[in-house]
């Protein structure tokens, strides 16, 4: 039992940082995945009228998913450098937000070269 404890002692704690980068990734990916869908349906004319205020919306929600991208990655990258403390979070929320970032990136290049 008393190893049990000494254990307990030593263990680091995780870096606040990289769990709020952690939980940015997720928020930005929610976000994406909705944008996504939105426009899916949009796209199979589910909705026959779509408002120009949802579509501001929807290029509000990619703005903001982006920002909390970009955020999460410098939250990371402080959580990565920090010393003492456990890096799982802080690697997993970098590394998903690099993927998202780029994602953004990719989608909006594509919109802004695409040819209709």
């Amino acid at each position: 039992m008393s190893n049990d404890v000494a254990e307990m002692k030593h263990k680091k704690p995780h870096t606040k940082l990289g769990i709020i980068a952690f939980i940015f990734s997720l928020a930005a990916l929610a976000s994406i995945v909705a944008v996504i869908v939105k426009l899916v349906d949009v796209g199979r004319m589910v909705y026959p009228e779509v408002s120009l205020v949802a579509l501001i919306i929807l290029g509000l929600m990619v703005i903001v998913s982006a920002l909390l991208s970009l955020a999460g990655i410098i939250l990371g990258i402080i959580g990565v450098s920090s010393t003492g403390r456990r890096k799982i979070f802080a690697i997993l929320g970098l590394v998903f937000n690099i993927v998202i970032f780029v994602f953004i990136v990719f989608l909006l290049l594509l919109g802004h070269f695409a040819r209709i």
